[in-house]
């Protein structure tokens, strides 16, 4: 991935996901549990889901490009990342549980 796609506030926020997951809320700091609380809320009552393709191009929500969230498609499930030609090698099947949708907010 190139690095300049690690800036995007979308990756932040699911890098911040994956850090509630694997350590808990007692890792992030407040801001980060605010935001990430933020974003899950965004994704759940708008029916969204993270899309990465580095064809994405910058807009004005992301200048960086790349990183989008589009609305869920019933091939989605309650993932949280659309599985597609970049990300299927990123999330083995055991790992469907730590990407899907949580019913708690950090």
């Amino acid at each position: 991935m190139d690095s300049k796609f690690k800036e995007a506030a979308i990756y932040r926020r699911i890098a911040e996901y994956l850090k509630w997951v694997e350590l808990g809320s007692d890792r992030l700091t407040e801001n980060q549990r605010e935001r990430l609380r933020s974003f899950l809320d965004k994704l759940h009552e708008r029916n969204l889901v993270v899309v990465f393709d580095p064809e994405i191009p910058p807009d004005a929500h992301n200048k960086y490009g790349g990183w989008a969230t589009v609305p869920r498609l019933p091939s989605d499930g309650e993932l949280l990342i659309r599985l597609n030609e970049y990300t299927h090698l990123a999330i083995p099947d055991e790992a469907e549980v730590i990407w899907s949708m949580p019913d708690d907010r950090p």
